[in-house]
Protein backbone atom coordinates (compact mmCIF):
# COMPACT_ATOMS: atom_id res chain seq x y z
CA UNK A 1 0.00 0.00 0.00
CA UNK A 2 3.32 2.62 0.85
CA UNK A 3 4.88 1.99 -2.23
CA UNK A 4 1.60 2.43 -4.50
CA UNK A 5 0.94 5.87 -2.57
CA UNK A 6 4.72 6.78 -4.28
CA UNK A 7 4.42 5.10 -7.17
CA UNK A 8 1.53 6.13 -8.58
CA UNK A 9 2.48 10.01 -8.63
CA UNK A 10 5.88 9.38 -9.52
CA UNK A 11 4.84 7.31 -12.47
CA UNK A 12 2.46 10.04 -13.56
CA UNK A 13 5.82 13.27 -13.24
CA UNK A 14 7.23 10.56 -15.46
CA UNK A 15 6.06 11.40 -18.26
CA UNK A 16 5.00 7.95 -19.01
CA UNK A 17 1.52 9.18 -19.79
CA UNK A 18 1.87 12.51 -21.31
CA UNK A 19 4.84 14.60 -21.82
CA UNK A 20 6.49 16.72 -19.46
CA UNK A 21 6.30 20.00 -21.48
CA UNK A 22 2.57 19.95 -21.53
CA UNK A 23 2.91 19.87 -17.35
CA UNK A 24 2.41 22.91 -15.20
CA UNK A 25 6.27 24.55 -14.34
CA UNK A 26 5.69 23.27 -10.57
CA UNK A 27 5.28 20.04 -11.91
CA UNK A 28 8.23 20.48 -14.47
CA UNK A 29 10.62 21.26 -11.46
CA UNK A 30 9.08 18.06 -9.77
CA UNK A 31 9.67 15.99 -12.69
CA UNK A 32 13.49 16.63 -12.77
CA UNK A 33 13.62 15.24 -9.02
CA UNK A 34 12.07 11.67 -10.28
CA UNK A 35 14.29 9.51 -11.42
CA UNK A 36 11.63 7.93 -13.44
CA UNK A 37 11.95 10.31 -15.48
CA UNK A 38 15.02 9.89 -16.97
CA UNK A 39 14.08 6.26 -17.67
CA UNK A 40 11.60 7.04 -19.38
CA UNK A 41 13.00 9.87 -21.57
CA UNK A 42 15.49 7.30 -22.35
CA UNK A 43 13.21 4.86 -23.70
CA UNK A 44 11.35 6.75 -25.54
CA UNK A 45 14.22 8.16 -27.45
CA UNK A 46 15.56 4.25 -27.73
CA UNK A 47 12.25 2.97 -28.59
CA UNK A 48 10.13 5.62 -30.54
CA UNK A 49 12.90 7.86 -31.47
CA UNK A 50 11.46 10.94 -29.40
CA UNK A 51 14.25 13.59 -29.52
CA UNK A 52 14.89 13.20 -25.38
CA UNK A 53 13.71 16.02 -22.95
CA UNK A 54 16.88 16.39 -21.04
CA UNK A 55 19.35 14.70 -23.34
CA UNK A 56 20.15 11.10 -23.67
CA UNK A 57 23.76 11.45 -21.71
CA UNK A 58 22.49 13.58 -19.02
CA UNK A 59 19.51 10.47 -18.56
CA UNK A 60 22.02 8.13 -18.57
CA UNK A 61 24.38 9.91 -16.18
CA UNK A 62 21.60 10.14 -13.92
CA UNK A 63 20.89 6.99 -13.76
CA UNK A 64 23.93 5.20 -13.92
CA UNK A 65 24.98 7.64 -10.41
CA UNK A 66 21.66 6.76 -8.99
CA UNK A 67 22.56 2.89 -9.59
CA UNK A 68 25.86 3.26 -8.03
CA UNK A 69 24.63 5.25 -5.40
CA UNK A 70 22.23 2.96 -4.06
CA UNK A 71 24.36 -0.33 -5.07
CA UNK A 72 26.83 1.22 -2.59
CA UNK A 73 24.20 1.91 0.10
CA UNK A 74 22.76 -1.52 -0.40
CA UNK A 75 26.28 -2.92 -0.05
CA UNK A 76 27.08 -1.30 3.42
CA UNK A 77 23.52 -2.40 4.54
CA UNK A 78 24.22 -6.19 3.62
CA UNK A 79 27.43 -5.63 5.22
CA UNK A 80 26.14 -4.48 8.20
CA UNK A 81 23.35 -7.32 8.54
CA UNK A 82 25.66 -10.08 7.95
CA UNK A 83 28.55 -8.71 10.67
CA UNK A 84 26.28 -8.18 13.27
Amino acid sequence: MVIMILMLPMTFLSGAFYPVSTMPTWMQLLTKFNPQTYAVDGTHYYLAGVEPTFGIATDWLVLVALALAFSGIAALGFRRATLD
